[in-house]
């Protein structure tokens, strides 16, 4: 393989992955693992799990070298006595920035919410499935081979579908013009590779209309005299298989009903219903398919849009999304995460048990994987994507940054300086307010727009207007427009004085520092939680009621219940039987 430049200098060798990669494709000297069937499952599969494996080998024999503590814990374990204190800090186990681990996957899903903030709820959810018979995967395999046996082909050829699919809605813009998106691929029981994507449509292309969803979403069979193509692919891609007493055994039966509601029932016209899906029009026109010997009519067809359904000839829902509670499940169901198995493991100390929490090992042991998702990660394709940046933003209080450093090496740690992105805002503003004093006094100088902007902006809007330079630890003026949203990290109430900051920082603009970000009328208070009930944020039941429909948002049912009794410590609301009902609705 030849060699190639890596940051400027020349890179011989090879990582695990590229290794892999490099005996996957097809040329022209012979190549066993292509005609090995079910072995080339298996050695796919055995590849993937090797380098996964090696990868989070490596997180938890080098990350147990590195501590992280808050700043002013660090401090005070370099004041403490060394006798009465053991070493500072907590171990990372499995970090975000590890693909596919679940604190990856809840960062992604908020950051999808933050987006969904910006630009408001997605218009469309459409998920594509891999089609085993499309012609570029049956002309690429070889004799007596099924696309099973080939989980590369399988994983190219989704990958050149997808990336046409994405230009059509994203840049041809096929169903309207998109504001925002974001989409996910993932690999289920089934092994066949699919992508949600989650659309959100500019104003003017929203539908806000049944004649406009239904120019959007069919869900009736076509005239198979007239359009005898398309007939075809809905027959075979879009119609829900027999289930219920036809069929007990369909997968999609949960205790004695199918979980995707089929049959639907015939309709006359779309009309909006209260779940937040339209019924989409079924009307009872006579047409059919047989399938396994049963007769299925318009209300198992599951929705489509003509045009892709003819043009990708696989199986594409296509559903248009009218309320809120249709995004929070849509986004937790697009981030749920990989199939896995789920154990718990148990040991006895001293006559008592104990759970073993090691996320690293916990990972691998029930991880599910299948050879179409091993191929797709072992070429390196992109399992999701959005179309903003979104900039991650720390919320702590002074002197209370995460630290990491190497054992030993405590003192330089608390020596060393450090910045983060709440404190260089804090710092930018300062700049700013000493430039604009300047120009109010010499009238011959001008400050530009741009410049006061950042005393204009709330935290969560500096990235909008400002690029984070991380090797100067310092927000820039951002040169060229760009697609970027700030998310602030979540704090949960329980964290009184953070939680607090955070609802300062929601809606201060300018602030310079922290004391400053606690003065209310030009009173300084002692805490964020005071500072917060000045500024009317924290004084009724109202900003409970909206503490939880954000938390509503992307907290998951368990999560939930836990989050309900919190903020009553903090915001001291009254339990009135109105307001805690008001809230169980």
């Amino acid at each position: 393989m030849e060699k190639r430049r890596v940051e400027g200098r020349k890179r011989s060798k090879l990582t695990q992955r590229e290794y892999y990669a490099y005996l996957l494709f097809t040329r022209n000297q012979f190549n066993p693992i292509h005609l090995a069937g079910k072995l080339m499952q298996q050695f796919v599969l055995d590849s993937w799990v090797k380098i996964e494996q090696n990868r989070l080998k490596f997180i938890k024999q080098n990350q147990a070298q590195l501590r992280l503590d808050t700043y002013r814990g660090l401090q005070d374990f370099m004041m403490a006595d060394d006798s009465d204190s053991g070493p500072p800090g907590r171990r990372i186990v499995l970090p975000a920035s590890y693909t596919g681990s679940p604190r990856d996957m809840v960062a992604k899903y908020q950051d999808a919410m933050s987006i969904v903030a910006r630009y408001g709820k997605p218009d469309l959810f459409i998920t594509v499935t891999c089609n085993p018979q499309w012609k570029e995967i049956q002309e690429a395999l070889f004799s007596g081979q099924t696309a099973s046996d080939r989980p590369d082909i399988v994983a190219r050829v989704f990958k050149l579908k997808l990336d046409a699919l994405l230009d059509d809605l994203f840049r041809k813009h096929i169903l309207g013009e998109v504001a925002a998106n974001i989409w996910v691929v993932e690999f289920q029981k089934r092994r066949l590779p699919h992508a949600h994507i989650l659309i959100i449509l500019k104003e003017a292309w929203k539908p806000r209309t049944t004649a406009d969803v239904d120019e959007i979403v069919c869900a009736e069979l076509p005239d198979k005299e007239t359009d005898p193509i398309l007939f075809e692919i809905v027959s075979k891609q879009m119609m829900h298989r027999p289930c219920g007493a036809l069929n007990p055994s369909s997968p999609c039966m949960i205790d004695g009903s199918c979980s995707k509601k089929f049959p639907k029932e015939f309709a006359d016209c779309t009309s909006m219903e209260s779940d937040g899906y339209p019924r989409y029009r079924r009307r009872d026109d006579g047409r059919f398919v047989m399938c396994r010997g049963v007769r299925l009519s318009n209300t198992s067809v599951v929705p489509y849009n003509p045009y892709l359904s003819r043009k990708y000839e696989c199986h594409i829902k296509v559903e248009v999304c009218s309320s809120i509670t249709s995004v929070k499940y849509l986004y937790k169901y697009v981030y749920k995460g990989h199939d896995r198995a789920r154990i718990r493991i148990h040991q006895e100390v001293d006559g008592q048990h104990q759970v073993i929490l090691d996320e690293v090992k916990s990972h691998l042991d029930t991880r599910y994987v299948c050879p179409p998702e091993g191929a797709h990660r072992i070429l390196e394709y992109p399992m999701q994507g959005r179309s903003d940046h979104v900039e991650r933003l720390p919320v702590h209080l002074e002197e209370q940054q995460n630290v990491t450093f190497l054992p030993g090496q405590e003192a330089q740690a608390v020596a060393a300086e450090h910045k983060t992105k709440l404190t260089a805002w804090f710092e930018l503003n300062r700049l700013t307010g000493k430039h604009t004093s300047q120009t109010q006094s010499l009238e011959s100088l001008r400050i530009t727009p741009l410049a006061d902007r950042s005393r204009q902006l709330c935290y969560h809007q500096i990235p909008e207007h400002y690029t984070w330079n991380d090797k100067m630890k310092k927000w820039q003026e951002r040169r060229q427009r760009s697609r970027v949203v700030g998310r602030m990290y979540y704090v949960s109430p329980k964290d009184f004085e953070r939680f607090a900051s955070r609802l300062l920082l929601l809606y201060r603009k300018g602030a310079t520092s922290f004391t400053d970000l606690r003065s209310v009328n030009n009173r300084s208070y002692d805490t964020y939680v005071e500072a917060a009930r000045a500024a009317g944020y924290l004084n009724d039941d109202s900003f409970y009621e909206s503490s939880m429909d954000e938390a509503k948002a992307f907290h998951m049912p368990s999560e939930l219940r836990g989050f309900f009794c919190k903020p009553y410590l903090l915001l001291r609301i009254s339990q009135s039987a109105q307001s805690v009902g008001s809230l169980q609705t």
